[in-house]
């Protein structure tokens, strides 16, 4: 018995490091997204571009709220299954869950694929429910709801704000002048800073949710509590991998989907900040690299759609389509080998 809590602590100790791992990988992975264009367009130096972009991700994750952690934590899979077993069953699936999302991120940052850190920890999180608790563990409407539609729909919204914005810009700045543009890097301070924040703020939660799990598993706390130093680590966390990531996504994103110029890189971060913080606020753990994606797209038709190189989109949003079952079947594959090991060993 005196192994076995032995266990209990040290997976506990893993899942949380592993919960402050998952937010750092997400800033590696997708912080690229929110500094791409901006680079790409050549509106400001790539080293100031990381400084003002790091800033916003921590603030966004420090101060925006923590409603997107409770649906993570609590909302797509059933809490009373994983509280109701044991610590060392409950930090397993915490633990196989960030596992899976994370190999996934990590393979599509080598390939080169902006695909979404979100689905691969909402895929994960499905897998490791099924393989340790069944099907019945997952809340299937909620996941239906908020993952698939969302995955379905979010893009399309992404999409459809890229261009009104870049309609009504391109409408406004009909003689568009040097003058002009250099008003346009200018502001591309704050379209930049509040997809930052909007970004920060929407995925650090997931990391969140996920420690605040553990914490309840562990017993240090009665419900679903995410204590302020959870909060601040994982703000710190996703702003240091966004430090120093991401470099093939950004390539992709920012010079092979389509040629940014400053005025495409404003539209294309006012777009996707105001689409990804409505969610953040709202509870809906959307993904990032989708709705950026989305909006260069949008922002790339409303201008000449023939010059968008949609033959990388469709490869872009194919890998979309692949992450939930890919992450589901390692988080699934993984959490159940680990959990049958622990039972040997123990």
């Amino acid at each position: 018995m005196g192994v076995e809590l032995i266990m209990v602590d040290i997976l506990g100790t893993v899942a949380i490091l592993a919960g402050f791992a998952y937010a750092f990988v997400n800033g590696y992975h997708d912080g690229g997204n929110v500094i791409a264009t901006i680079i790409a367009s050549r509106s400001i130096k790539i080293r100031t571009a990381f400084i003002v972009g790091c800033t916003g991700e921590f603030c966004g994750a420090l101060f925006l709220g923590t409603a997107v952690a409770k649906t993570i934590g609590i909302g797509l899979v059933d809490s009373g299954s994983i509280l109701g077993t044991d610590a060392l069953t409950g930090s397993v699936f915490i633990i196989g869950a960030i596992t899976g999302s994370i190999i996934w991120n990590l393979i599509t940052a080598v390939l080169g694929l902006p695909s979404s850190s979100s689905h691969a920890l909402m895929g994960s999180l499905a897998g490791a429910g099924i393989a340790l608790f069944g099907f019945g563990a997952v809340h299937w409407t909620a996941f239906l709801l908020k993952v698939v539609l969302v995955m379905i729909s979010s893009p399309l919204v992404g999409l459809l704000a890229g261009y009104l914005i870049m309609r009504i810009t391109l409408n406004t700045l009909e003689y568009y002048t040097k003058k002009i543009e250099k008003q346009i890097k200018r502001a591309q301070y704050v379209s930049m800073t509040g997809l930052a924040m909007s970004h920060g703020s929407s995925d650090a939660q997931k990391a969140m949710g996920l420690i605040a799990l553990e914490l309840s598993i562990l017993g240090y706390y009665d419900g679903f509590v995410i204590p302020w130093w959870v909060i601040a680590g994982s703000a710190l966390m996703i702003a240091l991998g966004m430090s120093v990531g991401g470099w093939k996504i950004m390539h992709t994103l920012g010079k092979k989907l389509y040629t940014i110029e400053p005025m495409h890189s404003l539209a294309s971060q006012t777009a996707a900040a105001a689409v990804i913080i409505t969610a953040a606020l709202t509870g809906l753990p959307v993904s990032t690299t989708q709705i950026v994606t989305s909006s260069v797209m949008g922002v790339g038709a409303a201008e000449n759609r023939k010059k968008v190189r949609w033959g990388i989109a469709n490869r872009i949003i194919a890998s979309w389509f692949i992450t939930l079952p890919a992450s589901a079947i390692v988080a699934g594959v993984f959490s159940k080998a680990a959990l049958l090991l622990l039972h040997i060993v123990l």
